[in-house]
């Protein structure tokens, strides 16, 4: 929940779109450091600073998928999108896990850190409208 109004707020005084890059880009940052971390204390910070940004970039997609679809076929829209969504993602994450086991944990992190550099180059793709009514 603490991660979900910081977001709102930055989302209605900036771009959804810059705010959604800025979470991306320090998550992708943020995830290799948190891999190397063997301090449990540093771990707890560096993992709930993780969670606070890779939730930020989840709730981005409402807003920006709303604003896509026009009224008419919003939600029909909205579910494909969100299930293709977390199809792929637990697809990722097996490969994540079968990437660890036979190359390294690095390497599945490498995977990881590359879907942050998709998401972004698919939003960049999206038409936005922020503000405007569909």
């Amino acid at each position: 929940m603490w991660a979900c109004s910081p977001f709102g707020f930055l989302n209605d005084k900036f771009s959804r779109k810059r705010i959604l890059y800025a979470y991306f880009i320090m998550a992708a940052i943020l995830i290799p450091f948190y891999g190397m971390i063997r301090d449990p204390q540093i771990l707890l910070f560096t993992g709930t600073s993780c969670d606070f940004l890779l939730t930020g970039t989840f709730l981005a997609f409402g807003p920006l998928l709303a604003e896509i679809y026009p009224t008419e076929v919003r939600a029909t829209g909205q579910g494909f999108a969100y299930s293709v969504g977390r199809g792929v993602s637990a697809f990722a994450a097996a490969i994540v896990g079968v990437l660890a086991l036979s190359k390294g944990l690095g390497n599945g992190a490498y995977f990881y850190i590359g879907s942050f550099r998709r998401g972004m180059s698919g939003f960049g793709l999206l038409a936005g409208n922020q503000g405007q009514s569909t």
